[in-house]
């Protein structure tokens, strides 16, 4: 939950900016992750958390 969070805090330069972000991040990964659930026929939940990690990895360099 709080992976949207961090993307938008992570230079941002206002609290609007910041929660402009997060929302924008929390809204790609959530309709990505129910997108690839439905054509891998995965639960939805999971697939979400690791979308939202593996971004979190590749934002942060490693």
């Amino acid at each position: 939950m709080c992976a949207p969070a961090l993307l938008g805090l992570a230079g941002a330069t206002s609290l609007r900016q910041a929660v402009l972000r997060a929302s924008t991040a929390g809204m790609v990964l959530s309709v990505g992750g129910f997108l690839l659930a439905l054509l891998l026929n995965l639960p939805p939940g999971p697939l979400i958390g690791v979308l939202c990690v593996g971004l979190l990895v590749v934002r942060r360099g490693g």
